[in-house]
């Protein structure tokens, strides 16, 4: 908690608080992948966050999931998907 997001690294020593900051101001956001544990474990597992930008305020959005078998193409066709309804 606290601190600059940009400067966080994940459990391998990606720097994905940069790069879920970049991906966020991406039109329509985007999906990153790193290594962090469950809430409430100790072992690192595979995250893959959706972050986007929060149009005309100065903030972004995030949710995340620990799965370690999606790809990144099933949860684009998931997501289209549930905003297409």
């Amino acid at each position: 908690m606290g601190g600059d997001i940009k400067k966080h690294t994940d459990y391998n020593g990606k720097q994905y608080g940069l790069e879920l900051c970049e991906v966020a101001k991406r039109p329509g956001g985007g999906w990153v992948e790193y290594v962090w544990p469950r809430p409430g474990g100790a072992k690192p597992s595979r995250k893959i966050s959706y972050v986007m930008s929060v149009d005309g305020l100065p903030y972004q959005l995030g949710a995340g999931i620990y799965d370690e078998t999606i790809t990144f193409e099933e949860l684009e066709r998931l997501t289209t998907g549930a905003q297409k309804r």
